[in-house]
């Protein structure tokens, strides 16, 4: 998913780091030019989150407190629609594999995360209204946003003293997404650090990463994942798709 600007930047410890139900809310500090940092938190099937929040650059930070996984994916509708349309059409579009109606802008928020487990992004957002989705789809094919994980808010003008966010957080790493793959400036190492993500194809696109178990390979995953898609797709398969 790309924000306004077409960057999305990960901030963490191999990508995934501790977050608490106390963190939820809007964390300011008008006097470092660091970003904001918004916390929600996700279960089956919802978002705490707050109402509004500033614009500029900001720390999005979504904490799985639920039974499976979760997705914090931000969109915006075009004048005159209502969250409801958004929910109806954005599901009809996935039952039938159709395209996702066109307006509907994709405007990134934090990726896949497992339960107990947190992931983060810092991206930049304008002054508008917005909508939180949870897009992963359940064993029968069914968004999950349609079962109620969804929550609207509003991004409010920043004060003049919070000019100084306009300047970007610095990167060690870029990740461009293409149609269709990565391109990486520099390998990615251990440990903190942040991560720019940058759009270069023509179509959205969502970065995800994934921490393969010991012995386990790229085919190993590719061939799990087909059989989750099998699994949905037949229903005398009672293999359950994940994600």
């Amino acid at each position: 998913m790309i924000s306004v600007r077409s960057i999305l930047l990960i901030s963490s410890i191999a990508l995934f780091s501790a977050c608490t139900a106390s963190d939820e809310g809007v964390q300011t500090d008008t006097t470092t030019g660091a970003p904001n940092v918004v916390s929600l938190t996700t279960t089956e099937y919802s978002f705490a989150a707050p109402d509004t929040v500033p614009s500029g650059w900001t720390t999005f930070r979504l904490a799985n407190h639920g039974g499976e996984i979760h997705y914090g994916h931000i969109v915006q509708l075009e004048p005159g629609r209502t969250v409801q349309e958004l929910v109806d059409a954005y599901a009809e579009a996935i039952r039938t594999s159709g395209p996702r109606p066109k307006w509907v802008t994709r405007f990134g928020g934090p990726g896949g995360t497992g339960p107990g487990d947190s992931s983060n992004v810092t991206q930049y957002l304008e002054p508008g209204s917005y909508v939180w989705i949870c897009p992963v789809e359940d064993s029968a094919g069914t968004p999950h946003f349609s079962k109620g994980e969804f929550k609207p808010f509003v991004v409010r003008a920043a004060s003049t003293r919070a000019a100084d966010r306009e300047a970007a957080p610095a990167a060690g790493t870029v990740i461009r997404l293409a149609d269709f793959s990565f391109a990486l400036d520099v390998p990615v190492r251990a440990g903190r650090q942040t991560i720019r993500v940058e759009n270069a194809g023509i179509e959205p696109h969502d970065l995800v990463v994934w921490k393969l178990a010991p012995g386990k390979t790229m085919e190993d995953n590719r061939a799990g994942r087909a059989v989750a898609h099998r699994a949905r797709d037949d229903p005398a398969d009672e293999r359950p798709m994940t994600m």
